[in-house]
């Protein structure tokens, strides 16, 4: 969308002359060089410098993931060693929230490590990439899209910039889908203040919506006392004054 537009722009004369702010090669030299040599070709048309950087940040914005393209710089650090930095912190900061430790889910490091740098750049130029499935995972993750979007707070310390629901949504599909590979390791009993069968649907909808609970008993009021028969992590209760060592969840 955007080189058709500046095709049209340079076609009638209207070249742009003044630099972007801050404006850092992201692409290397050869890659972009190439892409304005197509285009000119394609086009008909001779691009200035300033012209060729929009270029550059366009492309960067869609394949700054490769691994074949090198990089010497993003912001003020080595690239690779940032980029590292802020998947770390990340995910760190998901595990503290979501109880689960994603630091070692290999998948997940390597698919936030491939999305990050293109995603920094898009956000920071203003350059917006559609999700197709953006509805659905609001629908489907809508809690983790609301967590992911705390995330915001790393795009603003490092690109200067808030991203959109659609970036925020490439995210949420990345942890959503570390959390349905993940096993079931949390094992919790309810504690319910009425029947059996009440409680029964309460613990099935917290099982569908946060997959990494196991519940491994259902208990009545009545029945407290013999919570401590179940090897559990957790202690869902409906009592609020209930209180049992330092596993209960009111």
């Amino acid at each position: 969308k955007y080189l058709c537009i500046q095709l049209l722009r340079v076609r009638m004369g209207h070249l742009l002359k003044e630099n972007i702010d801050e404006y850092e090669e992201y692409i290397n030299e050869e890659i972009t060089n190439k892409a304005v040599e197509e285009l000119e070709k394609i086009g008909k048309i001779e691009l200035n410098d300033v012209e060729k950087h929009y270029v550059d940040i366009i492309f960067a914005s869609a394949a700054m993931q490769r691994a074949e393209v090198e990089f010497e710089q993003f912001h003020d650090e080595g690239f690779y060693d940032l980029r590292d930095k802020v998947c770390d912190e990340m995910l760190e900061y998901m595990s503290e929230i979501l109880n689960i430790n994603f630091v070692e889910n290999d998948l997940l490091v390597n698919s936030l490590k491939a999305f990050l740098p293109a995603s920094f750049i898009r956000t920071k130029y203003g350059i917006e990439i559609a999700n197709p499935f953006l509805y659905d995972v609001k629908e489907m993750y809508s809690g983790i899209f609301a967590t992911c979007f705390t995330l915001t707070k790393f795009y603003e310390k490092y690109c200067g910039a808030i991203p959109t629901d659609h970036e925020i949504s490439f995210l949420a599909l990345f942890v959503g889908g570390a959390l349905h590979r993940n096993v079931k390791t949390i094992r919790a009993v309810i504690l319910g203040t009425s029947g059996i069968a009440a409680s029964t649907i309460v613990a099935r909808k917290i099982e569908s919506r946060i997959e990494e609970i196991k519940i491994v008993a259902i208990l009545s009021s009545e029945l407290m006392d013999t919570i401590d028969q179940y090897d559990c992590d957790i202690v869902l209760s409906m009592i609020s004054s209930f209180e049992y060592e330092d596993k209960v969840v009111h």
